[in-house]
């Protein structure tokens, strides 16, 4: 085959080269401008974290609008997006370029540090999702940055605030327009169920969101993490001498019937109770359950 070319012309990798090459040091003095200017006003990343994590306290109808007014500028309060992009800044300069932080001194754990910025962030939006874009990529760096260095840490001793921090996680998977946004979204929904050490609070959170969640395309992901809790449950052990990570898999609910006995209402839509229209709403969901049937008997055989 004869190569074609044109004289006098660059060449993909050339134009990538020259274009992107300088990117990085762009990066930096973007991420690094921010920080300056919160050096300058002494802000820390410890007033971040304070801003973010705080609940807002309800204004009190009983004082006068005057009284409540800032009477210097050290009581003018900071403004949790800003500090929340601060954060990401520093944490997105100090990984990819190796800036000096003080992150690595600070206690910044998914729970219930994590968890509580999630809240405050989302919990006051009319529908999680609609946020603006920034926002959304500055929470979920954040977590996928605290999950990838820190882990799962200590699971929350009440399992509604893991279920809640899923909840909104997974919303912002279902409702938020950038695919891209929406994909991270997933990825750190689903590593942080599959994270959680309980099986049967990971096979409550599934089965919540096949029952009472009104997104197709969050119903399908359920399944998935089915799928997956099944796979890795049911996986043999690289290690066999490895006895307690064997027991833990023997004692798994996902490798037991009742997985399916406790699913099956929501999973498998009796024919009786659907029609021509609600099998062609839900046919995205039934393949993805079409699939997980697929999954059980290739596995069984």
């Amino acid at each position: 085959m004869t190569k074609r070319s044109t004289t006098g012309t660059l060449s993909l990798g050339r134009c990538w080269y020259i274009h992107l090459f300088p990117l990085p040091t762009g990066f930096l003095r973007l991420l690094t401008a921010p920080q300056a200017l919160a050096r300058d006003l002494s802000l820390s990343t410890t007033d971040y974290i304070h801003t973010i994590t705080t609940p807002e306290t309800p204004p009190d109808d009983d004082n006068d609008d005057n009284d409540t007014l800032p009477s210097s500028p050290s009581e003018i309060p900071h403004s949790r997006p800003g500090c929340l992009y601060l954060l990401s800044a520093t944490l997105a300069s100090s990984t990819l370029f190796h800036a000096p932080s003080t992150l690595n001194t600070l206690d910044l754990p998914l729970f219930p540090t994590y968890a509580s910025i999630l809240n405050n962030l989302l919990a006051a939006s009319p529908s999680i999702g609609t946020e603006s874009p920034a926002l959304i990529d500055a929470l979920l760096f954040l977590g996928l940055h605290i999950l990838e260095t820190e882990g799962l840490g200590r699971p929350p001793e009440e399992d509604m605030v893991f279920t809640d921090t899923l909840r909104h996680l997974s919303l912002l998977s279902a409702n938020t327009p950038a695919p891209t946004l929406r994909y991270h979204a997933h990825v750190l929904t689903s590593r942080l169920l599959h994270a959680h050490p309980e099986g049967n609070v990971r096979l409550a959170f599934i089965k919540d969101t096949l029952e009472h969640c009104p997104y197709e395309n969050l119903k399908g992901s359920a399944v998935g993490w089915l799928k997956e809790e099944i796979r890795i449950s049911n996986a043999p052990s690289v290690d066999p001498s490895a006895e307690k990570e064997a027991k833990t898999k023997d004692d798994s609910v996902f490798r037991r019937p009742i997985c399916l006995d406790t699913l099956s209402r929501e999973l498998f839509m009796s024919p009786k109770r659907m029609d021509h229209q609600t099998f062609e709403q839900h046919i995205s969901f039934f393949m993805d359950v079409l699939n997980l049937v697929y999954f059980l008997l290739a596995t069984d055989g």
